[in-house]
This record gives C-alpha cells, sequence and structure tokens, in this order.
C-alpha cells in the first residue's frame, strides 16, 4: 500500500484534469457527430467568415492598443500623485470596473454615451447637433478600454512598484526631472510590462461576447464568438459553428504560446514594496497628470457614476417586489455561488497534484502541462462548450432538470484559470517554506490543513471565490443561449430590458446585480481577513 502512496496523493489532481477533458472532448465530439459532414474548411474562404476573423483581430488589436497607450500617462500620473487625497479611491475604482459583470458596464456605457447620454446631452445643451457613436466599431473599442484600461494602469502601476528605492534616490541625486525621469527611470520598468498587459488585454478582446453582442450594431461589427452565437442561436447551423470554433480555438493557442514568452508574472502578486510620489513639479507637470487622468475619468469612472444615480432614480421598490426579479436574483446569486465553489476546488485539486509532480517528484513539465489543462476554456468558446454538454448527455438519454446546472457547470469552468492564476503562487510557496518544517514535526494530514495550509491559503482563496463569483454572476455568455423565462437570471433580464429600451427599469437591475456582486464578494473574502 506504501508503494502507491504517492499515486493516490495526486489522484485529487489527475481526476480534476480527466473531468476538464472529458467535459472538453466530449462535448467537441458530441458537437462533430451531430454536425455530421457539414464541417467544411472550404467555408472559411467565404468573404462573411473572412471579414468575421479579420474584424476580430482588428479590434482585439486597437482595444490592446489603446488600452495600454492610455495606460501610460495615467499611470504615470498616478503614481506621481501617490498619498494625496483621492488617490486611494480611485484605485478602488479601477478594481471595480474590472471586475464589474460586463452587462453592467455595458449599461452605465450607454448611459453615459448613448444617444440620450450625458455626452449628447450635454452637446445638445451647447447647441451641438447629438451625434449618435455607442453602437459599431466605436461602441466596441468604448467597452473594451472601460474594463481593460483600469487594467492596464494596475499592470504598470505594478511595474513602477518595482523600481529600486536605490534607483529612485539615485534618480534624485542625478535631479533628473521630467522627461529625463521617464526615459531613464519609469520608461525601462513600465517597458518590460508592456507585453504581457498587450497580449492579455488582446486575448481578453478577442474572446469578448456580451460586449460585442450589446454594442456591436449589426452584422459588420461581429466577432468570431458573436458569430458562433447566431450560428447556433439562429440558424442551429452546428458545421458554421464547430469550424469557427477551430479557428478561435487555433488563435487562442497561439496567443497563448505568445503570453507565456511574455513571461507573465502572476496576477495575485500584490504591495507596494517602495513608495515614491507626491505632487508633480511645477504647474506645468500638474497640468500634464490632470490631461492624462481625462480620458479615465470619461471612460471608467463616468459609467460607474451612471451605475449608480441611474440605479438610484429606478423604480428600486417596485423591482424589488418584483417576484420575478426576486427569483431571478436568487438564482444569479445561487449559480454564482456554486460555480465559485466549483472552480477553486478544481483548482487546488490541480494545484495539489502540480505541486506534489515539480517539488517532489522533480517532474515541472507534468506540472506545468496539468496547469494548463485548466487554462483551456480560454481558448474554447463557452456557448459551443455548453451546446456540445446537452447534445453529448441528451445522446446519453439525460436530460438537463434544470438548465442553471449546465451554466454553473460552464461557468466553473470560466473561472477555473482566474482561480489558478491566484491560488498558484501562495500554494507553491507552501510547500518551499514550510515543507521541511511540517516533515520534522511529522505534521501531516488533516493537522497540516488545519493549522498551515488554510491560514496561508485563506486570502487567496478569498479573492478566488470573490473574482469567480462575480464574473459568474454577471455572465451572459451561456444563459443567453439556454435561458428560458422560467430560469432567467439578473444578465439575462438586463439584457432583456435594454433591447426592449426599458433603461428606466434596467438601470434599477444594474444596481441590484451590482450589489449582489459587491455581497458576493465581501461574503468570499471574509475568511481571508480574519486570517490576514
Amino acid at each position: 500500500m506504501t508503494r502507491y502512496r504517492p499515486f493516490f496523493r495526486i489522484l485529487p489532481g489527475l481526476a480534476a484534469a480527466l473531468v476538464l477533458a472529458g467535459l472538453v472532448g466530449g462535448s467537441l465530439l458530441a458537437l462533430a457527430a451531430e454536425a455530421g459532414h457539414d464541417i467544411a474548411i472550404r467555408r472559411l474562404g467565404e468573404p462573411y467568415l473572412l471579414r468575421v476573423i479579420l474584424f476580430t483581430l482588428v479590434q482585439a488589436a486597437l482595444s490592446a492598443l489603446l488600452s495600454v497607450a492610455l495606460a501610460i500617462p495615467a499611470a504615470r500620473a498616478l503614481y506621481r500623485w501617490r498619498g494625496l487625497p483621492g488617490h486611494t479611491l480611485v484605485l478602488h475604482l479601477l478594481s471595480l470596473a474590472f471586475v464589474t459583470p460586463v452587462i453592467i458596464g455595458v449599461f452605465g456605457i450607454v448611459a453615459v454615451h448613448g444617444k440620450s447620454g450625458w455626452i449628447n446631452s450635454l452637446l445638445n445643451v451647447l447647441g451641438v447637433e447629438p451625434r449618435s457613436y455607442i453602437y459599431g466599431l466605436t461602441g466596441i473599442l468604448i467597452g473594451h478600454l472601460f474594463f481593460n484600461y483600469p487594467f492596464a494602469i494596475r499592470l504598470l502601476l505594478r511595474a513602477l512598484d518595482d523600481i529600486s528605492a536605490e534607483n529612485w534616490r539615485l534618480a534624485d541625486q542625478l535631479d533628473l526631472r521630467g522627461w529625463n525621469r521617464f526615459r531613464f527611470l519609469e520608461w525601462p520598468a513600465m517597458r518590460r510590462a508592456l507585453p504581457a498587459a498587450a497580449s492579455l488585454i488582446f486575448a481578453l478582446c478577442f474572446t469578448s461576447f456580451a460586449v460585442v453582442l450589446t454594442l456591436g450594431g449589426g452584422p459588420r461589427a461581429t466577432t468570431i464568438e458573436v458569430a458562433i452565437y447566431q450560428a447556433l442561436r439562429f440558424d442551429f447551423d452546428l458545421g458554421q459553428a464547430l469550424l469557427l470554433a477551430l479557428v478561435q480555438v487555433s488563435l487562442g493557442l497561439l496567443m497563448m504560446a505568445l503570453i507565456g514568452r511574455a513571461n507573465i508574472e502572476p496576477l495575485s502578486r500584490t504591495g507596494l514594496r517602495h513608495r515614491h510620489g507626491g505632487a508633480p513639479e511645477g504647474p506645468l507637470a500638474a497640468l500634464t497628470d490632470i490631461l492624462a487622468l481625462l480620458p479615465l475619468l470619461g471612460l471608467v469612472i463616468a459609467p460607474l457614476t451612471a451605475i449608480l444615480l441611474d440605479g438610484l432614480r429606478a423604480p428600486l421598490a417596485t423591482l424589488v417586489a418584483d417576484s420575478g426579479i426576486q427569483q431571478a436574483a436568487l438564482r444569479s446569486a445561487g449559480v454564482a455561488l456554486a460555480a465559485a465553489v466549483a472552480a477553486c476546488l478544481l483548482a487546488l485539486g490541480l494545484l495539489s497534484a502540480a505541486r506534489r509532480l515539480k517539488q517532489q517528484r522533480q517532474r515541472p513539465g507534468a506540472a506545468r502541462f496539468l496547469l494548463l489543462s485548466g487554462s483551456v476554456i480560454l481558448v474554447v468558446p463557452p456557448m459551443l462548450l455548453g451546446t456540445g454538454l446537452f447534445l453529448l448527455l441528451r445522446r446519453f438519454g439525460w436530460v438537463l432538470p434544470d438548465v442553471l446546472v449546465l451554466v454553473t457547470l460552464i461557468n466553473a469552468l470560466t473561472g477555473l484559470p482566474f482561480a489558478l492564476r491566484l491560488l498558484e503562487p501562495r500554494f507553491m510557496a507552501i510547500e518551499r517554506d514550510y515543507g521541511h518544517l511540517c516533515a520534522s514535526l511529522d505534521i501531516k494530514g488533516w493537522a497540516r490543513l488545519r493549522h498551515v495550509e488554510l491560514p496561508q491559503l485563506a486570502r487567496p482563496l478569498g479573492q478566488a471565490l470573490a473574482l469567480c463569483a462575480a464574473l459568474s454572476a454577471g455572465d451572459l455568455g451561456v444563459i443567453v443561449l439556454f435561458g428560458t423565462p422560467e430560469t432567467a437570471t439578473l444578465p439575462l433580464l438586463l439584457y432583456q430590458y435594454m433591447g426592449a429600451y426599458r433603461l428606466h427599469e434596467a438601470a434599477g437591475i444594474a444596481l441590484l446585480l451590482a450589489i449582489i456582486c459587491l455581497g458576493l464578494i465581501i461574503f468570499a473574502e471574509t475568511p481571508g481577513k480574519r486570517h490576514a
């Protein structure tokens, strides 16, 4: 029995990997079997498909380029204003924008930039004819900037934090100011972070669905993900959906390889090792910083404010009393919590096996391959995966009693890469920092889990639960395909209300969904705060 104990210790991770392989592989095989001979590579030459692929690449490239270009001066300005009033609030708003459910962010963007939004209302007061610019490529770029521009700023701020105190002191001794300080000190640090930031943002925008679906404005602004949705929802053309998925998976794998070459560091690393900042030097520098932060005001802070103000003006009492909205809210919260717990359990299983393979059995390649299996959902369209699982279960004669089970499963797989990224650094460090001590004191099993593992993992585990829950609560990708009035969640209701131009009620639903996401985050992070 002792001979097989090492194998049993990696069994949870192997089981998690097999579950992932079975779900993804089984769903794709079920789709291929259902499509039969309708998959034709020659269809890639059709003008429509070529236009969709080209537009997908162009909008993702433009979104990444604009995000990092605007983030460079904004990050520098925020770093120089560190310690001054309002700085911490702005950083919190940057984090809030990144975790805001997509459908809520879209509502805030429409409230500011829509035909009857704040900007057009201001133009009308000034006597300028309002213009409709929110739908199409412009709207997609604005939507992607709302989520990814703050993310790029946080990555660049972290790069500036990595500048050593000695380098800052040397710059002061050499009297480096203005352009010279940026050129010789700040730019080299930010330049190292740019490939990682641009690659991640490109990947996120390449697979974007809800932003393109709501702000695309028509067939001229269709991405691969939306084309897959249209092929499944309206035509049920499994052959075309699979062909597009094959293109997306191929390009996605290429992107993952490029991201790996960019040497991206874990996103969970936090902390300000070297605090250097203060008010900028002189009025010209202050004016430059203000101009650098103006896009942040219009693209991020204004939509967040619109969500709050429009939500407070909505008939909240009537909406809260509506039984349909109450049930949708409960469904959203239940799906979010279940998906977050499932994603974290899968992540812990994969990490447990990977840690043992890497640190105790000296097989880092096998460990990395095991962890990469948890990121496969990044290149497989969730809607296609959901459709394949539905067909697979139907082939075995099992009809799901509730589509929410399928939605929960897909959302768990969607949150798994984020849970892995948040948990991996601390999980791997536990064995390195405490492994020998636990072995010498014969601390193992439940005692090690209770006294060593859980206290160390409490904070990142809370963060992973919070992020996965927020992403799941606001997800529109799968429920929009399978949702019915009996299984509608708040994101689906919000999408339907916006489509029917019932923006007053939609504002209230957006605020309620935001409150649920905030409550889920507070609930999930409570254990981490206790152990921090």
